[in-house]
């Protein structure tokens, strides 16, 4: 089975440590948490990409699932089926599998998904100017795999594409489509409980 792992930074401890049980609660899947010293004087977009970069590192030589806080596993077997579109996306050189959802003009793209055993030699260190995901958009493409069994979207979004509000489920959970397996962003972790009460 592909690993799962997720970067746990000293800020979202308490999250990621969420996530991690309601993964193994949900179907027994084992989810490695990984962490480094953080470099001082580092912000958004580059400690991030940093953060990326050095799991990538860790999972060199091994393709794996990146996992985040606040992308929920909605399914039993998720990663299972997440695997299975995987193997043949491979076939066909991608190096990469991400959601299939683009949320223009200002959330086109969410970077969990899965990242192959080469993916530190593509992805450069030292990105400061845009998220690892961004730069792979404008550089390289034609490497990633768009699946809709991972879900991106962040908000209700006005014509111009800013925030109208954010979701909040389970007032929310008519979004989500039903082969999603697995859902970014709740950063309140809102669908655990959804899916624990079979709301979802």
């Amino acid at each position: 089975m592909i690993p799962v792992i997720i970067y746990r930074p000293p800020s979202q401890r308490s999250a990621v440590d969420n996530v991690v049980a309601w993964c193994d609660e949900l179907d027994g899947t084992k989810v490695e948490k990984f962490s480094r010293p953080e470099p001082t004087g580092m912000s958004y977009p580059g400690l991030p990409n940093w953060s990326f970069k050095q799991t990538a590192k860790h999972m060199k030589g091994q393709d794996f699932f990146w996992l985040e806080a606040d992308s929920i596993p909605l399914k039993k077997g998720w990663i299972k089926s997440l695997e299975a579109e995987w193997q043949e996306a491979k076939k066909y050189g991608c190096q990469m599998m991400w959601a299939s959802d683009y949320n223009a003009p200002h959330d086109r793209i969410g970077g969990i998904g899965v990242f192959s055993a080469d993916i530190d030699s593509i992805i450069p260190d030292g990105i400061v100017d845009d998220g690892f995901d961004g730069w792979v958009v404008r550089h390289c493409v034609h490497l990633v795999h768009r699946t809709p069994l991972i879900q991106h979207s962040y908000a209700v979004y006005k014509p111009n594409g800013d925030i109208e509000r954010k979701y909040e489920f389970p007032p929310d959970l008519k979004v989500i489509r039903k082969e999603t397996v697995i859902f970014h962003k709740d950063q309140q972790q809102q669908l655990i409980e959804c899916v624990r009460k079979g709301t979802l």
